[in-house]
Formats: structure tokens, C-alpha cells, sequence
């Protein structure tokens, strides 16, 4: 999927409503509108840079395998919904297996503890809620949590896979950028058996796979294959 153009960007920005509490930048959207333009074209630069290594690194894979007529199966994942499903019950459960000190996550807890969100409706407000999952509005720590849910991920599923051969002793099993995960497998099976176990490590965070708009595409494999999640088959590019 390619980076938002400055225009999709500007279009976003002045969708934005005023009056509402910055997210993790800390930015409320007052800031954003007063100059739309020039935001939009440094937040462009920005997000094209964000993915960049892992474009190129995966045109160096994909140049090699085509070279050397190596097989190759890539899964583009996508998630529904992705940080706002991880419940904070499962971010704490993974931080004390991780051997977080206790100190911070005390911290953490004490500063989620009680979250709650109303509703604004055309005759007044919702009544209060309790929030037990997502990250807190304005929460600076928002993208460290999120990624840290990621590579808890990403550690208990790719460490078992070789991925593929790319000489010199070197395999590469992923390529990731936030939640933006390309697996890299060699056969079909070993495709299968990683979305399988992307999907269970997935879940006992909340999160789940978007079979609609997760992707495969594949390099020099002779065989007829089709990769299955949640009983559906995913789309082959």
C-alpha cells in the first residue's frame, strides 16, 4: 500500500474537529489547521520515509530470488482495528512475563486504572463508560505499548521459521515497520504454519487478522497452493 499523498493528508486534516485533546503528539488539531498546506507536505515526506528500509530491503529479497530462481511466498498482514483491540488486561499479563519491573508497571496501572470516555450526543453527553482496551486519549506512551504489543508478536512467531535463504548464511523470516509485518516463507506449508501462528499469538492479545485485506503474493513456486485463515482464503496478488 503506498504512503497518503499531501493531498489525501490535507483532506484529513480539515476533516479534523477543534476542541478535541491531542492524540500521542501532543499536537490538538488547531495546530494542524493553522497552516493545512505545509503540514501536509512535511507529514507526506515523513510517512513515505517511515516504510522505506523495508521496501528496499524487500526489493533486494525479491531481486535475489528472481535472479537465482529462489522460491519465495510473502504474507502482507493487516489488522482490524489493531492497538484499540489489545485489552490492557493482556499488555499487563505480557509485561510480567517479559519480567517488567514491577515499579513501572504498577505506574502503568495506576495510570489506566479507572479509564472511562462519555459520549458527546446533539442533547448533552453519554453516560460514562469504562475503557478496557486501546491506549488513554493523549497518551505519549500510545506508540511504545502499541510496538511493544507488536514485537511481542512478532518474537514468539518468526524466532521458529527460517523464512528464506539468502546467502552467506543469512534467512529472513520478516520484515516489519509498526504493524505493517511482511512474512517471508519458502514453501506453502511453512506459509501456512506462520499466518496459523500469527494469528494465535494475535489473539491472545485481542487482536485479529484482516483476512479481506491481508495479501499474498509469491515468486517461482511451481505448485497450486491456497493459504486459509479463520476458513476463508486469502487473496493472491
Amino acid at each position: 500500500m503506498a504512503p497518503p499523498s499531501a493531498s489525501e493528508i490535507l483532506s484529513a486534516i480539515k476533516r479534523l474537529k477543534n476542541n478535541k485533546s491531542p492524540r500521542e503528539d501532543g499536537l490538538p488539531p488547531e495546530v494542524y489547521k493553522a497552516s493545512p498546506h505545509v503540514i501536509a507536505q512535511q507529514l507526506e515526506t515523513l510517512f513515505r520515509r517511515g516504510g522505506s528500509d523495508q521496501i528496499f530491503t524487500l526489493r533486494l529479497i525479491l531481486q535475489q530470488c528472481k535472479r537465482y530462481n529462489l522460491p519465495i511466498i510473502n504474507i502482507f498482514f493487516d489488522f482490524l482495528a489493531a492497538f484499540d483491540s489489545v485489552t490492557h488486561g493482556n499488555l499487563w499479563r505480557i509485561m510480567v512475563e517479559d519480567g517488567m519491573p514491577v515499579e513501572f508497571l504498577e505506574l502503568l496501572k495506576a495510570y489506566y486504572e479507572h479509564c472511562r470516555s462519555i459520549v458527546r450526543v446533539l442533547d448533552g453527553e453519554a453516560e460514562p463508560f469504562n475503557v478496557e482496551s486501546s491506549a488513554k486519549q493523549g497518551c505519549i506512551l500510545c506508540p511504545v505499548l502499541f510496538n511493544y504489543c507488536i514485537d511481542w508478536i512478532l518474537e514468539r512467531t518468526f524466532s521458529s521459521f527460517d523464512g528464506v535463504f539468502m546467502g552467506s548464511g543469512i534467512n529472513v523470516s520478516d520484515l516489519d515497520n509498526t504493524d505493517d509485518i511482511d512474512a517471508l516463507a519458502a514453501d506453502p506449508a511453512t506459509a501456512q504454519a506462520m499466518l496459523n501462528k500469527t494469528a494465535h499469538f494475535s489473539q491472545l492479545l485481542g487482536m485479529k487478522i484482516n483476512t479481506a485485506k491481508t495479501k499474498v503474493m509469491d515468486l517461482n513456486i511451481q505448485l497450486d497452493y491456497h493459504l486459509v485463515l479463520y476458513r476463508q482464503e486469502l487473496e493472491k496478488n
